[in-house]
C-alpha cells in the first residue's frame, strides 16, 4: 500500500499534443498543444490516479474537460487490455497547474465496489522517459495492489516493494543505455541494458545477499553486482530477463573484471524488431539448421517471425536437402502464412559430379513441381554426389515442369559470369536459363572487395547491371537476404560453425540475417525509391503469387509398392520360425506369428519389413553389424525375418539339435540369459 509518483523527464512530448494527434476527427482544441504531464500519483491501496498537468497561459473549461476525458479514455483502454478492474477507470483526477494556478477536474463517479480516494504522503519518485506509458502499463498492479514502495540504496536493502512492476531496485532510469562494448574503464555513472544470464546469489552470515549476474546487449557482456538485504530482489532476478541497470563501473578485485555496482535496476521489454511497412516483402532465399554446418535458424522461428511482421509468405531453401519441410508446413499452418518449398542446389554441366558447381535456387510452384523437386534431390544424392549433392543441368531440364528457377547468390553462374567480365551476349545466354534473377545486399558480397572487385561501388554497379539485364529480358529481379541466421547478433553462432570447419575468414561474417521490409528497402536505396520497391516487394510478390499453397508430406501412411512383399514377409517369418522351433511350431509361437502378421499385412507394413530385411541383410553381408531399437525389438516377425537379433518372446529353452522348446511365463525370469544351464530332456 503506497502512493508512488512518476516524475517526467525534461525531454518529453506534451500530452496535449499527443492527445490531439491521436484523437483524430474528435478535434481537440489547439490550445492544448503546450500542456505536459508534470507528475502522476498512483495510490495502490485506493486504486486512484492523480494526473498533474502544467503549461503556459490559461485554458477554457471545455479544453480542460476534453483533455481530462481523453486521459481517462487512455487509462480505460490500457486498463482493459491489462485485465484491470473497471473501477480504476472511474477514479482519475486531473489537476491543471497553469502559470502557478491550480484547478482540478473532479474524478468521474467511481464504479460500484471501488475504494474511496485517500491521500498518502509516502511517495516513490521515478525518473522515466516514457512516463505516461509506465503509468498506464501499471494498471494490472493497481488491480492487485502490488505497487511500488520506496527502495533503499544498494547497501541498505530496505526495499519491500512488489516485483510485478518494471522497477526492481532504486529509482527508474530515464538515461539511455550505452553499448557494453564501449565500456573500457571505470566510470562513476553508467547505464547498460541487456539480457540477463548466469545469475549467482550468495547469502552472507550477516543475512545480506551478494547478487551477481551478467548482462549482454549482444555487443558485449558485463558483470553486475548488487549488495542487498532484500530476499525478494534475490529471487526476482532470473536468467532471460531484460534489465536496464544504472551504477558505477569499477574494477572488481575478486573477478579481476570491470563490474557494474548497481544502484538502480529496471526490468524492460525485450527489444524486438518490427516491420512497419504498409506493403510487406517476401523472403525467397532462407536457410535453416538443415543446411548442415552453415545456418543456425530453427524453421519454426523463421516462420513465426515472418508472420509476426505481416509477411504473406516465406521460402525455405536449404542446401541440397528438404528436411525442414514438415516443420515449416506445421509452422505455416499455425501462423497462417504461406510456405514456399525450395532448395539451393549445386548446378553442374554434364554428369561428372567432380566438375565445378554453381549455386542455383529452385522453388516448387505446384504439386507437380514439388514431386519433380523430390526427384531431383534423390538423383543428386544417389547418382551425382561428390562431397555435395550435385544437379546436372540436363536433369533439371528434364524435371523442370512446375519449378521456378533463380540465379542464386554470388556463387551462382550468372554472378560469376559478371565477375569474369562476360560480354552482354554471354550474360544473356547464361541468364536465359533462369526464371528470375537475384540480387543481394552489398554486405553479403563485401568479402569480394579487394580481391574480385576494387570497391563497394563495383558491387553496386554489378547489381544495377543485373537489374537492367532483367528488364531487357523481361525477367523479374528479386532482392533476397540469403538468410542464414535470424537476428543480427546471431552471426556469432555461424562464425563458430565456419571456424570449426577451418574457414580463414570466419571472423568476417556477412550480415545474413532476416531483414524487415524497411531494412531491405534501405539496402537497395541506390536503385531509387521505385527501383528498390520493385526488387524488394514487387518482384518477390509476383513470384509468390504464382506459387500454390501445398502440404509437402500427405497425411497417412504412403509406403512404397513392392509386388509380393506380403507373401515374402509371411514366408520368411514362418521359415525362420520353423528353422528354430521345428516343423510343428509350439502353440505360443504360432499364435504370436499369426497375430503379428495379421497386423503387419493388414495395415500395409509388409513392404517396410521387406525393405528393412534387405537393408540389414546387405549390411551383414558386407561385414557391418546392425543394431535395432524401438518397436523393432518387440516384433517377433522382425526376429524371424533376421531384421533384429532380439527375441521378444518370454524366456525359454530351445534345443538346437531336436528343437525341443520350453517357455516360462512372464515374471518367472526377467530374460532368457537368466535361465540356468540345462540339458535337453529329449536328446
Amino acid at each position: 500500500m503506497a502512493v508512488y509518483r512518476i516524475e517526467p523527464s525534461s525531454e518529453r512530448s506534451t500530452v496535449g499534443a499527443l492527445a490531439m494527434q491521436r484523437a483524430g476527427s474528435k478535434g481537440l482544441p489547439s490550445d492544448l498543444a503546450q500542456i505536459a504531464v508534470k507528475k502522476v500519483e498512483v495510490c495502490t491501496r485506493t486504486q486512484t490516479f492523480r494526473v498533474y498537468l502544467s503549461g503556459p497561459g490559461q485554458l477554457a473549461d471545455a479544453s480542460k474537460s476534453a483533455l481530462a476525458g481523453w486521459l481517462r479514455d487512455q487509462i480505460r483502454s490500457v486498463s482493459e487490455k491489462q485485465g484491470a478492474d473497471s473501477c480504476i477507470c472511474g477514479e482519475v483526477e486531473v489537476i491543471f497547474q497553469l502559470n502557478g494556478s491550480s484547478t482540478a477536474t473532479a474524478p468521474q463517479p467511481p464504479a460500484a465496489g471501488s475504494l474511496t480516494a485517500e491521500a498518502e504522503n509516502d511517495y516513490f519518485a521515478v525518473d522515466e522517459e516514457n512516463y505516461m506509458s509506465l503509468v498506464l502499463s501499471r494498471a494490472n498492479d493497481l488491480r492487485s495492489g502490488t505497487g511500488a514502495e520506496p527502495s533503499g540504496s544498494r547497501f541498505s536493502g530496505t526495499s519491500k516493494r512488489g516485483r510485478s512492476g518494471s522497477g526492481l531496485l532504486g529509482r527508474g532510469i530515464a538515461d539511455a543505455a550505452v553499448p557494453i562494448s564501449s565500456i573500457e574503464d571505470e566510470e562513476r555513472r553508467m547505464v547498460v541494458q541487456g539480457e540477463v544470464f548466469k545469475v549467482d546469489v550468495r547469502e552472507t552470515r550477516a543475512g545480506r545477499y551478494i547478487i551477481s549476474f551478467i548482462v549482454s546487449d549482444y555487443t558485449d557482456s558485463i558483470s553486475v553486482k548488487v549488495f542487498s538485504e532484500d530476499a525478494a530482489l534475490a529471487s526476482a532476478l532470473q536468467a532471460g530477463m531484460w534489465l536496464k541497470v544504472r551504477g558505477s563501473v569499477q574494477h572488481d578485485r575478486y573477478t579481476q573484471e570491470l563490474t557494474v555496482l548497481a544502484d538502480d535496476i529496471v526490468e524492460v521489454e525485450r527489444p524486438v524488431r518490427q516491420d512497419a511497412a504498409e506493403e510487406k516483402r517476401v523472403e525467397l532465399h532462407l536457410h535453416t539448421k538443415m543446411s548442415a554446418m552453415d545456418a543456425t535458424i530453427d524453421v519454426k522461428d523463421a516462420v513465426a517471425t515472418a508472420a509476426r511482421w505481416g509477411h504473406p509468405a516465406i521460402a525455405i531453401t536449404d542446401h541440397g536437402v528438404l528436411q525442414a519441410y514438415p516443420d515449416a508446413w506445421a509452422a505455416g499452418k499455425k501462423h497462417g502464412i504461406k510456405i514456399i518449398y525450395g532448395l539451393e542446389g549445386y548446378l553442374i554441366d554434364g554428369d561428372d559430379p567432380k566438375s565445378r558447381s554453381y549455386h542455383i535456387v529452385i522453388l516448387a510452384k505446384n504439386y507437380v513441381g514439388l514431386k519433380n523437386l523430390y526427384k531431383l534431390v534423390s538423383l543428386a544424392h544417389m547418382r551425382y554426389f561428390h562431397r555435395r549433392p550435385k544437379l546436372p543441368r540436363h536433369e533439371i531440364l528434364a524435371h523442370r515442369e512446375g519449378l521456378i528457377i533463380g540465379s542464386a547468390c554470388e556463387a551462382g553462374e550468372l554472378y560469376q559470369a559478371l565477375l569474369m567480365n562476360a560480354d552482354d551476349g554471354e550474360l544473356r545466354r547464361v541468364a536465359d536459363f533462369y526464371d528470375y534473377l537475384e540480387i543481394q545486399p552489398l554486405c553479403n558480397n563485401r568479402f569480394l572487395v579487394g580481391t574480385a572487385v576494387e570497391t563497394q561501388e563495383d558491387l553496386i554497379r554489378m547489381n544495377e547491371k543485373l537489374v537492367r539485364l532483367g528488364q531487357e529480358m523481361g525477367k523479374p529481379v528479386v532482392a533476397t537476404g540469403d538468410v542464414h541466421f535470424l537476428e543480427p547478433h546471431d552471426e556469432v553462432y555461424r562464425r563458430i560453425l565456419l571456424a570449426g570447419q577451418g574457414f580463414e575468414d570466419a571472423e568476417n561474417q556477412a550480415q545474413l540475417y532476416l531483414r524487415t521490409t524497411e531494412e531491405m528497402l534501405e539496402e537497395f536505396s541506390y536503385l531509387g525509391e521505385e527501383g528498390a520497391k520493385q526488387v524488394v516487394i514487387g518482384a518477390p510478390s509476383q513470384i509468390c503469387a504464382e506459387i500454390e499453397e501445398m502440404q509437402p508430406v500427405p497425411d497417412g501412411l504412403h509406403a512404397p509398392v513392392l509386388d509380393g512383399a506380403e507373401e515374402q514377409v509371411t514366408k520368411m517369418a514362418y521359415e525362420g520360425a520353423k528353422l528354430l522351433y521345428g516343423e510343428n511350431l509350439p502353440e505360443i509361437v504360432q499364435k504370436r506369428l499369426d497375430k503379428e502378421l495379421t497386423s503387419i499385412v493388414g495395415n500395409g507394413f509388409s513392404v517396410l519389413y521387406y525393405i528393412a530385411h534387405k537393408l540389414v541383410n546387405k549390411s551383414l553381408s558386407d561385414g557391418y553389424l546392425v543394431g535395432s531399437r524401438g518397436s523393432v525389438g518387440s516384433s517377433f516377425v522382425a526376429t524371424m525375418c533376421r531384421i533384429t537379433e532380439v527375441n521378444p518372446m518370454p524366456p525359454h529353452y530351445v534345443c538346437p539339435q531336436c528343437q525341443f522348446s520350453e517357455f516360462f511365463d512372464y515374471g518367472s525370469y526377467s530374460v532368457g540369459p537368466d535361465l540356468p544351464d540345462k540339458e535337453c530332456p529329449e536328446c
